[in-house]
């Protein structure tokens, strides 16, 4: 859309690979797409319009470990009642497999790339609910989860985004593993994460 035209300069770089889908193939496509190009063995998931700010990247880079989930957590004074209402529900929900994360819905994710491959091909989540089925799958795996603030400037929840009341059922279905594709259990790619030194 037009706030993603905006968005592209900034992410133009020698170093970058753009690819670009159709509109309508949805978030989940996209990411698997992205995921399908990535080299290395870890992978960083954040949305490319305006909302979120490249202050926190680099610590974020810094902190990847192969047992570890980091969730980039919008702050609190920045989010619509909408979405402080939306994932309020999903971490209630979310605590039938474990502790969540302070912020479920963000669209930052970073985790080794083999790992967050699988926990794709492990739901049938699409849109708002894929950030709450990749923190179930976190859970589920017994990945350790940091929150890590990031700069956020919502955008007008008249341009047509924005969460609204339909959206909550397929998040708290995907906060209660009904969108699971197979039967929730630890993925056979990560049989190590209990057994990682220094971790209790």
């Amino acid at each position: 859309d037009e706030v993603l035209e905006r968005a592209l300069p900034r992410w133009r770089h020698p170093a970058v690979l753009t690819k670009l889908q159709a509109k309508e193939a949805g978030k989940a496509s996209a990411i698997a797409l992205g995921l399908a190009h990535a080299k290395s063995p870890y992978a960083v998931l954040w949305d490319a319009d305006l909302e979120y700010g490249f202050a926190a990247l680099p610590l974020i880079a810094q902190t990847l470990a192969s047992d570890t989930l980091i969730t980039g957590c919008r702050p609190s004074h920045a989010l619509k009642w909408r979405s402080v209402l939306a994932n309020a529900l999903a971490r209630l929900a979310l605590r039938t497999a474990g502790s969540p994360p302070a912020d479920v819905l963000t669209g930052i994710h970073a985790a080794r790339t083999d790992w967050l491959r699988a926990s794709l091909q492990r739901s049938e989540a699409r849109g708002y609910e894929l950030e709450v089925a990749i923190t179930r799958s976190a859970l589920v795996d017994r990945l350790y989860q940091l929150d890590i603030e990031v700069p956020y400037r919502p955008r007008s929840f008249k341009d047509g985004r924005g969460i609204r009341w339909y959206h909550l059922f397929p998040i708290l279905k995907a906060a209660l593993g009904l969108g699971a594709t197979a039967r929730e259990q630890p993925a056979a790619i990560a049989p190590h994460l209990s057994q990682q030194e220094g971790r209790p």
